[in-house]
């Protein structure tokens, strides 16, 4: 009955069950999701959980040990690859904890995938793990995924974790790094020279304010090699300029792109300047400024006839003849 209140008569009824009682209280530990403070904090249900998390084996406390830490669903490639076991005694143990009513398993994709009968179940144990051990398994599954990418817009769907997963790992280096590239991934699709009509599927709207605060508030504190951090913040530069001359936005949108072309040209970087340059022409075609337009198309005409880029010559001729 989800109206129940937790009371000490209830617990003590519940305490004093069978093992199978036991299993349908955490099966249905859901029921007082409400109470769920109160019943963390009880001697006695801890005691019940803390029971029967002590009747598995070592490889199955592994498991849910290390399941406890996934932000998303628990992947069974990273079980398999991460546990010096064999490969059968694995799938034993999973098989097991599923039949405890402890894990179950999920489709994802073409991955095998798996997750806690409840998240009571997994809270319990994610919060008596050591401060060691979260950091250890959060960096080897942000790792895990890191190796997952394939350089296809699909990576997408991967940064997220990888970012959760190092956030928690306390590496701020990588969390600045997917957080840029994350962000690159929304921001990608080239509307200026080749318009379309039918959204891509794979565009969702973001929080783009809140991300540039979050990165804005990684540069500001992150202690790492300045060349590195560097190319960090071209990156976000650039990204940040071009979100805000698509929306209007001109007075920090350029003054992002006009630092971008800065350090592009004081590292002598082709393609980096080339972009930066395409990005004021795009602001200066929105606000038909021609002069500015007409100095930055010379710029790109110098660049590109020193390194011979046939198709840039193309993207000036059209340009010259806006």
């Amino acid at each position: 009955d989800p109206t129940l209140t937790i009371n000490e008569d209830i617990l003590d009824r519940l305490y004093l069950k069978t093992e199978g009682i036991i299993l349908f209280i955490i099966e249905y530990l859901s029921i007082f999701k409400e109470n769920s403070d109160n019943l963390l904090d009880s001697r006695k249900v801890e005691s019940i959980l803390r029971s029967r998390l002590n009747e598995l084996n070592p490889l199955e406390q592994k498991i849910l040990n290390i399941s406890s830490v996934f932000v998303n669903n628990i992947d069974l490639n990273f079980l398999l690859n991460y546990l010096n076991n064999d490969e059968d005694d694995v799938f034993e143990a999973i098989e097991s904890l599923q039949n405890q009513k402890l894990l179950k398993e999920v489709s994802e994709e073409d991955s095998i995938c798996y997750q806690f009968s409840h998240s009571i179940l997994r809270d319990f144990i994610y919060s008596n793990l050591s401060y060691t051990s979260k950091k250890r398994y959060n960096d080897k599954i942000a790792s895990f995924y890191e190796r997952c990418l394939k350089n296809h817009p699909r990576d997408r769907f991967l940064y997220p974790r990888i970012i959760a997963h190092f956030e928690k790992a306390k590496n701020i280096e990588k969390v600045l790094t997917y957080s840029i590239k994350n962000l690159s991934a929304y921001s990608s699709i080239n509307l200026e020279q080749f318009p379309f009509i039918h959204k891509s599927e794979f565009i969702e709207p973001i929080d783009f304010e809140s991300i540039f605060s979050n990165i804005d508030n990684l540069l500001d504190n992150i202690h790492i090699e300045p060349v590195r951090k560097k190319q960090n913040e071209m990156d976000y530069l650039y990204i940040k300029g071009k979100y805000y001359i698509r929306n209007g936005e001109y007075k920090i949108g350029v003054h992002c792109i006009d630092t971008f072309i800065k350090y592009a040209e004081e590292i002598k970087s082709y393609n980096h300047m080339i972009d930066g340059y395409h990005q004021i022409i795009y602001y200066c075609i929105q606000v038909n400024d021609l002069n500015k337009m007409h100095l930055y198309l010379n710029k790109i005409q110098k660049i590109s006839s020193q390194n011979s880029d046939v198709k840039e010559k193309g993207t000036l001729y059209r340009w010259r003849g806006l």
